[in-house]
């Protein structure tokens, strides 16, 4: 027979995972867009705002994803396959045409979209901030500016 605090444990976990998931969810339909499939460093930008804490959308319409800021406002047209969250004020992954790439708060293509794999930029051991990317089978660490760091061979 369970406890109650089991069965309470068991709801707060049950919560949090849907807490999870309802972050995956995207957002309501963001205004219908002309924008081009085709992206440049400058094609994604809105305007010069700062982007902050931007929040990742999907356009129902296209199915593309871009960043809107905390008032709702669109700061990165939605242009992208894919997009993840920024985790700070650094760089947040987006992909197109299968490839990856990182953009910044003001939401400029700083690293283009040419990686088969990323992961987010992190602290190294070192404390430098590093990401690992793929191009083909070959893994390695580049810095946000799209330097390799490490393993470069």
């Amino acid at each position: 027979m369970k406890s109650k605090t089991g069965r309470r444990l068991k709801s707060v976990v049950m919560v949090l995972v849907c807490l999870g998931f309802c972050q995956c969810v995207d957002s309501p339909p963001a205004e219908k867009s002309k924008v081009k499939d085709e992206i440049s460093p400058t094609s994604p930008r809105v305007d010069h705002a700062k982007g902050g804490h931007l929040i990742r959308f999907r356009d129902d319409t296209t199915g593309k994803f871009g960043y809107k800021n905390k008032t709702g406002e669109i700061v990165v047209l939605p242009v992208f396959d894919g997009a993840m969250n920024f985790k700070t004020n650094t760089l947040a992954r987006v992909m197109q045409d299968e490839k990856f790439g990182y953009i910044d708060t003001d939401g400029n293509l700083i690293i283009p979209t040419q990686y088969k794999l990323a992961y987010p930029f992190t602290k190294d051991s070192e404390g430098k901030i590093t990401a690992k990317v793929a191009i083909d089978d070959k893994h390695f660490y580049i810095d946000t500016t799209g330097k390799c760091v490490k393993d470069c061979d």
